[in-house]
């Protein structure tokens, strides 16, 4: 990329503060007026000009902190994000914990599934969030050379399952369909996700030793296994 080319994502731009009339205005502000009205009116709907209007600025005042609507999007989904936690317990159920809370924020929040396929997405909510799943996962068990493997899967999977659901519920409200029709929508027929994830088996999997060495197996693999059945393997 040219340096001269503008940064394709706020979060590879600095960010200078200036001071506004009423105040001073941060990135966190945006983010959370951002996002309230992505919930509001939905992703097509939104508006620079809504933006300032809800936050009571002028558009200069908002443009020093964002350059342009794609700018405000990336906060408001990092600002989501960092609804997710962590917190300390058996590996297993740190996958299926954060990958279920990721279905539910997915849902609550409709536009976030487009988002999610757009942009970089590595503001500091989810750097934070995933540094903490790696490290939980890490000290309850799980091989270190598995830890990124095992985080993309249970993201992946959450999202794809959820933006069917999301995608299909926003038809039915257009479409006003009938009872019939959406009893045999994808939202009835694909129950929530059970999430279950199997150590491998065999030397490796033992737990950690400290000063020794031992030759990492290849086939060392991750299952995960949701239902509807389905298994994902990862070397």
């Amino acid at each position: 990329m040219n340096r001269n080319d503008p940064a394709p994502s706020i979060w590879l731009v600095q960010d200078l503060p200036r001071k506004i009339a009423k105040g001073t205005l941060d990135r966190d502000t945006i983010a959370a007026a951002a996002a309230q009205i992505l919930d509001e009116t939905g992703l097509e709907s939104f508006t620079m000009r809504n933006l300032c209007r809800r936050l009571g600025i002028s558009a200069m005042a908002c443009y020093a902190k964002v350059r342009n609507k794609d700018d405000a999007l990336e906060l408001a989904q990092d600002h989501v994000m960092g609804q997710l936690t962590v917190r300390e317990r058996d590996w297993q159920v740190v996958l299926r914990t954060l990958a279920d809370d990721y279905c539910t924020l997915l849902v609550n929040h409709s536009w976030l599934p487009t988002l999610a396929g757009r942009f970089l997405n590595a503001g500091p909510n989810v750097r934070a969030i995933t540094r903490a799943a790696a490290r939980h996962l890490s000290m309850a068990g799980l091989p270190d050379p598995l830890v990124p493997s095992a985080l993309s899967a249970s993201f992946i999977l959450a999202h794809g399952h959820r933006a069917i659901e999301v995608a299909w519920r926003s038809r039915m409200t257009e479409a006003d369909l009938d009872e019939l029709t959406r009893a045999a929508s994808p939202c009835r027929r694909m129950p929530i996700p059970s999430w279950h994830a199997e150590p491998p088996r065999g030397p490796t999997a033992q737990g950690r030793t400290t000063g020794t060495s031992r030759s990492p197996a290849p086939s060392q693999k991750l299952r995960l296994v949701c239902w509807p059945p389905t298994e994902v393997n990862m070397t």
